[in-house]
């Protein structure tokens, strides 16, 4: 079985700069599998990006439509993928702020995957059995 990537997702989510996983759940299958999901892109509509440290700013590029799919799901604050409102930060302030206040400290909070992440598995590969729709 080859793993096509074993990074682990970590952040910087306060000013102490602790690392917190992010994705502590899907770093165990994309390890255990061959499930692993692509960053989505960025998206202008859902959040705005501000105060992230210069050499980060790669995490936030569009790209493109060959290089992610959104699977025509929607948007996704409580995806485990999503990144929280400070990660890469130059200052420890909010780099990712949600459009919609009521998701601002939701981003990057997930105990696990998401109703959305379990549908983007099963498009991804297929699989009609136990996926809600």
């Amino acid at each position: 079985m080859l793993v096509e990537d074993r990074m682990l997702c970590s952040s910087d989510q306060d000013p102490g700069y602790k690392r917190q996983f992010i994705t502590d759940a899907m770093n165990t299958i994309t390890l255990n599998t061959c499930i692993s999901f692509k960053l989505r892109d960025y998206e202008p509509d859902y959040v705005e990006i501000q105060n992230v440290k210069g050499t980060q700013w790669s995490q936030f590029e569009l790209v493109g439509k060959y290089g992610a799919t959104t699977y025509d799901l929607p948007y996704d604050y409580t995806s485990v993928m999503h990144y929280g409102k400070k990660v890469f930060s130059r200052n420890g302030g909010i780099t990712m702020q949600t459009l919609d206040s009521k998701y601002e400290d939701v981003i990057g909070n997930a105990q696990g995957p998401s109703a959305n992440d379990y549908r983007k598995v099963c498009l991804i590969y297929g699989c009609q059995a136990g996926c809600a729709s």
